[in-house]
C-alpha cells in the first residue's frame, strides 16, 4: 500500500494536518488482514504478564511491613504500591503494542516480539507516563473537563518519544498543540473506537479480536499523518525532558 500522507513535526506543532475518519477506520480494517492473530497473541502475553507481575508485586507488597508508618512516602504511593509498580513495570510493553499498530499503519513488519522492544528506554517512557497521570488527575480533580482534555491531546506523547526521539516534555507539547488544533475531530474518533470496542464486547469478547488491531492500526495511520513516521529506534542516551 503506498504511502503518500506522510505528516511532518513542522506541520503538526501549527496543525497543518487533516484526516478523515471514517477512510482512517477503512484503512485500519484492510490493514488487519494477516496481522490478527499477532495482535491478538501479543496481546494475550501482555495480559498474562500483567496478572503474573500484579500478583507477584501483592504477595511482595504484603509481606513488607506497613507503608504508613515510613515518613516523606506520598500518600498515593502508600496506599497503591502494587498498582503504581505495575504501571512502571508495564508501560513499556503497552507502548510495545502502540508502536505495533504504527508500524503495520507503515507498512512495516511486525512480530510478536516488537511489545519487548522499549524497555531500554524504561525511564523516559515512566516520567511521562507519570507526568500525564498527574496532569490527568488534577484535571479531573478541579474541574473534569480539563482532565478529559489532558487524556485526549497527550495520546501522541510516547510515539513521539520513540519514533521522534523527542525529551518528555517536548513530545507532551507538541502532543498537545497538535491534537488541540483538531480536538473535536479527535473526540469523535475516541468516541468511534469506545464504541466499537464496546460493541465488539457484546457478544461474548469474540468481536475484539477483530476489534482490538483495527483500535491500534488506527492510531498508528493518524500518527503517520500528523507526524510522518521516521520507522527508527532510539540508540544511546536521549534528552529527558
Amino acid at each position: 500500500m503506498e504511502l503518500y500522507d506522510q505528516g511532518s513535526l513542522d506541520r503538526a506543532y501549527f496543525g497543518e494536518y487533516s484526516f478523515s475518519v471514517s477512510k482512517v477506520f477503512s484503512e485500519a480494517r484492510e490493514r488487519t488482514n494477516g496481522v490478527k492473530l499477532i495482535f491478538l497473541s501479543t496481546l494475550l502475553i501482555y495480559l498474562l504478564i500483567a496478572l503474573s507481575i500484579y500478583l507477584f508485586l501483592s504477595i511482595i507488597v504484603a509481606t513488607l511491613p506497613s507503608l504508613e508508618a515510613i515518613p516523606y512516602i506520598p500518600g498515593f504511593l502508600k496506599r497503591h504500591p502494587t498498582e503504581l509498580l505495575s504501571i512502571a513495570i508495564l508501560a513499556p510493553l503497552f507502548i510495545g503494542l502502540i508502536m505495533m499498530g504504527l508500524k503495520q499503519a507503515n507498512d512495516h513488519k511486525i512480530v510478536m516480539n516488537d511489545v519487548f522492544a522499549y524497555h531500554y528506554d524504561i525511564g523516559r517512557l515512566l516520567l511521562a507516563s507519570l507526568l500525564i497521570s498527574l496532569f490527568v488527575t488534577i484535571g479531573l480533580i478541579l474541574f473534569i473537563l480539563p482532565g478529559l482534555y489532558f487524556m485526549l491531546v497527550y495520546i501522541f506523547t510516547f510515539p513521539l518519544i520513540i519514533d521522534k526521539k523527542l525529551g518528555i516534555w517536548e513530545a507532551m507539547e507538541i502532543s498537545r498543540r497538535s491534537v488541540g488544533a483538531h480536538w473535536l475531530r479527535f473526540l469523535i474518533f475516541d468516541i468511534v473506537i469506545l464504541a466499537l470496542l464496546l460493541v465488539s464486547a457484546i457478544p461474548f469478547g469474540l468481536g475484539l479480536f477483530w476489534a482490538i488491531p483495527i483500535v491500534f492500526i488506527s492510531y498508528g495511520i493518524v500518527y503517520r499523518k500528523i507526524f510522518g513516521y521516521s520507522g527508527k529506534k532510539i540508540s544511546g542516551a536521549q534528552p529527558l525532558i
